[in-house]
């Protein structure tokens, strides 16, 4: 079916607002991040002076390219892992048929629909209790 002239500007403009709701907070938390922090405190959002300034002092003054390092090494690990079980977990699934094989795939999809909260919250607890969550047992 053929789009009208009507339908295209409908679909482009309904587009085009779903992209400024996306977008807005984005180009509101960045432009907020160059203002100088007295004009914030001050209320002064509409200021001429942005500058670098908080981004400086936040490397400066604070380890977070090391934060982001751990970030990055844990999500790659987690990332290669993820991939290898997922592999080695398909292969049977793709090419062998064995019994109970609708079933086992059924557990496994079961799994997988488990929010992320509700594995990390129990897991996170024992850890504290344990004082595992210092910052020396950081990587």
């Amino acid at each position: 079916m053929k789009m009208t002239t009507m339908q295209r500007c409908m679909n482009y403009s309904v587009i085009l607002l779903m992209t400024l709701v996306v977008m807005t907070p984005l180009v509101v938390g960045i432009y907020t991040s160059l203002l100088p922090t007295e004009d914030l405190i001050q209320g002064n959002i509409f200021s001429s002076n942005l500058s670098l300034g908080n981004y400086i002092s936040a490397i400066c003054e604070t380890p977070i390219i090391r934060y982001f390092l751990n970030s990055l090494l844990i999500s790659t690990l987690t990332m290669v892992g993820s991939v290898a079980v997922s592999a080695l977990c398909a292969y049977p699934f793709a090419f062998i048929d064995f019994k109970g094989k609708k079933i086992v795939f059924a557990l496994i999809l079961a799994t997988m629909m488990i929010p992320f909260e509700a594995i990390v919250i129990p897991n996170f607890i024992p850890c504290c209790k344990m004082k595992c969550n210092k910052k020396d047992m950081l990587v």
